[in-house]
């Protein structure tokens, strides 16, 4: 059975966007100053919400316009600009986000 990020995005969710999408919540996780992980209906909703294509799904909000997204046309992890739609690079491992939203969620 598909989830809703699978139905949204029409792609197969596994290995770490998996992982990190699982912890996404209701409401936007702020786990770090100026970070937050987005709320499920903001990831569902970011065509709409960030006027992102569909190209990418939004993950995390790095701050100043920067999120960490999934690109899903190079199946890859980057940093991206959503006002001037600029990629900074693949991201190897979402490890170290994960490790720190999971640390703040148990507090």
């Amino acid at each position: 059975m598909k989830n809703q990020f699978e139905e949204r995005f029409s792609i197969k969710i596994e290995g770490e966007l998996k992982e990190i999408l699982s912890l996404c919540k209701d409401e936007p996780i702020f786990y770090e100053e100026e970070k937050r992980l987005l709320s499920i209906g903001e990831i569902l909703n970011s065509k709409e919400e960030l006027s992102l294509n569909e190209n990418v799904i939004p993950i995390i909000d790095l701050y100043d316009n920067e999120f960490l997204v999934y690109d899903i046309a190079n199946s890859q992890f980057t940093k991206f600009d959503i006002s001037t739609e600029t990629r900074f690079g693949k991201i190897e491992s979402t490890r170290e986000y994960i490790d720190k939203i999971r640390n703040y969620l148990d507090m």
